[in-house]
């Protein structure tokens, strides 16, 4: 039998891992879908660190199959103090696969990642990437 101050202790154990595991989902922050665009944001390092250059690959598809032609630029923007950062022209490397290069954040904190993709058959687009930065 379970005394009351050991059956809350569970509770809260179970409450706690239920969240972590909450937080390894990185699907929420890492993929965007508007209207039938859907985005995929990959950093590297992942996750960014503070000086150091950052590449982030977009993968960019339409109802499952990869969108190749578009113009993709990605434009970031350092939220903890609501100011705006590097941007780039994305280049493509393979269908449905544009790589941003070179990016520094000079700062730990919140960022987003503005992702502008224009395309002929798609009508222009933003996706919106939070992620963090990190000393």
């Amino acid at each position: 039998m379970l005394f009351p101050g050991r059956l809350l202790a569970v509770a809260f154990l179970a409450t706690a891992c239920v969240a972590a595991c909450g937080r390894k989902q990185e699907g929420s922050t890492r993929v965007r879908t508007v209207g039938s665009l859907t985005g995929e944001l990959i950093p590297a390092p992942d996750p960014p660190s503070v000086g150091l250059d950052t590449d982030f690959t977009v993968l960019l598809s339409t109802q499952g199959r990869p969108l190749s032609g578009a113009q993709v630029s990605v434009a970031l923007m350092f939220r903890s103090m609501n100011q705006t950062g590097p941007s780039a022209v994305c280049t493509p490397v393979a269908p449905g696969r544009y790589v941003a290069s070179g990016l520094t954040t000079g700062m730990n904190g919140k960022w987003e990642a503005v992702v502008t993709v224009a395309h002929p058959s798609q009508p222009h687009a933003q996706l919106v990437f939070p992620f963090v930065v990190t000393k």
